[in-house]
């Protein structure tokens, strides 16, 4: 099976949801997400209920954007079905849009000087 390599954006309405687009590595179409939070939020931080189509299927995931260690600018997104890991991302904010990538696998430690 070969490792989906995605891009996303998101923005958010007045009353909190995420709305945007996808695609990946095996696509060939744009296909849309939305997001309904799930509690309190903080701009695009928080926990929300994700949906998208996946073939003739509804997908429901946890979505948890939470700030990166590295970067306040710098958002880290995870998308979990039960309680698994099942895609992660990062992106950045872009005139009040959220961009950026997600993959369903680990990146490997770089080999440089191995």
């Amino acid at each position: 099976m070969s490792k989906l390599i995605g891009r996303f954006y998101f923005k958010r309405t007045e009353n909190g949801n995420l709305i945007g687009e996808y695609s990946h590595n095996t696509s060939k179409f744009i296909a849309s997400e939305c997001s309904e939070p799930i509690g309190i939020t903080n701009g695009f931080l928080g926990t929300y209920n994700s949906t998208w189509i996946h073939g003739k299927s509804a997908i429901i995931s946890e979505l948890i954007i939470t700030k990166s260690e590295r970067s306040c600018k710098i958002f880290k997104l995870e998308w979990k079905y039960s309680d698994a890991k099942h895609f992660w991302g990062e992106g950045f904010v872009v005139d009040g849009i959220l961009i950026g990538d997600y993959r369903d696998f680990v990146l490997e430690e770089p080999t440089v000087g191995k």
